[in-house]
C-alpha cells in the first residue's frame, strides 16, 4: 500500500514539482479499504495528502461560464449512461445545450430526464463541476447557437461555424436541452498546489508536451 494513499487522496501530480508522497505501510480494514485512523494520521504528518477544496456556489457558477466542453450523461434504453462531450451555455442558472431532434440524447431524456453534466478543467492544478438534475426539450431558441459558437470559437470563428453549419442545421431541426439542476458537485485542487507548483503548471502551457 506504500505511496497509493497520495493518489487515492486528492493527488493528482505526479511529475516535479509534484514528487509522489511515499506513506507508512497503511493499515486496511477486511474488505481492503484505508481505515479513517489512517487517513486522519496522514493528514495531520503529510502535507501532501488533502481532500479538494469546494467551490462556493459563486465560484462554479462563474466556473460554469468559463469556455470549457461538457460531458453529458443521459440513460440509455438499457439503463446504461451514455456520455456525449458537447458545447454549453450556462444563463440564469440553468445548462443550455443544442442538438438535433433525432439525436440518442434527445431519445434517452424523453424516456428518464434525469442527467448528470460534468465540465472540467483538464489543465492541472485540475477543478471540476458536476450538475446532476433534470432536463427539458425545448424548441430551438432563436440565436442560442450563434451565441454557443462565439463563446467558444470566438466572433470571426463563431460566425464562420455558423455558415458552415447552417446547411446542416437545415436538414434536421434542432432543439435546445435545459438543465436545472438539483445538486452540484464541485472539486479544486488549486488551493492544495503551492504556489510554486502553480508557477510551474504555468510555465508548463507555454512549453511542448514532452518536457
Amino acid at each position: 500500500m506504500n505511496g497509493q494513499a497520495y493518489r487515492l487522496y486528492g493527488g493528482p501530480f505526479t511529475s516535479p514539482p509534484f514528487l509522489p508522497c511515499i506513506l507508512p505501510e497503511a493499515s486496511e480494514d477486511d474488505k481492503g479499504v484505508v481505515t479513517r485512523e489512517f487517513v486522519q494520521k496522514s493528514q495531520q504528518e503529510y502535507s501532501c495528502i488533502a481532500m479538494p477544496a469546494r467551490f462556493s456556489k459563486s465560484q462554479w457558477e462563474r466556473f460554469l461560464k468559463g469556455r470549457h466542453v461538457a460531458v453529458l450523461a443521459t440513460i440509455g434504453a438499457d439503463g446504461r449512461p451514455v456520455l456525449t462531450p458537447i458545447w454549453y451555455l450556462y444563463l440564469d442558472g440553468k445548462v443550455l445545450m443544442r442538438t438535433g431532434v433525432d439525436s440518442a440524447k434527445v431519445a434517452n431524456i424523453r424516456r428518464d430526464p434525469r442527467v448528470t453534466v460534468c465540465v472540467q478543467d483538464e489543465r492541472p492544478p485540475y477543478a471540476s463541476v458536476t450538475v446532476y438534475g433534470k432536463a427539458t426539450i425545448e424548441a430551438e431558441q432563436t440565436g442560442l447557437g450563434a451565441k454557443i459558437a462565439r463563446r467558444y470559437l470566438g466572433a470571426v470563428a463563431g460566425a464562420a461555424y455558423m455558415r458552415g453549419a447552417a446547411e446542416q442545421m437545415q436538414q434536421s431541426a434542432e432543439v435546445t436541452l435545459v438543465v436545472t439542476p438539483d445538486r452540484v458537485r464541485t472539486e479544486n485542487f488549486t488551493d492544495d498546489t503551492p504556489l510554486v507548483g502553480r508557477i510551474w503548471l504555468t510555465v508548463k502551457r507555454l512549453l511542448p508536451p514532452w518536457l
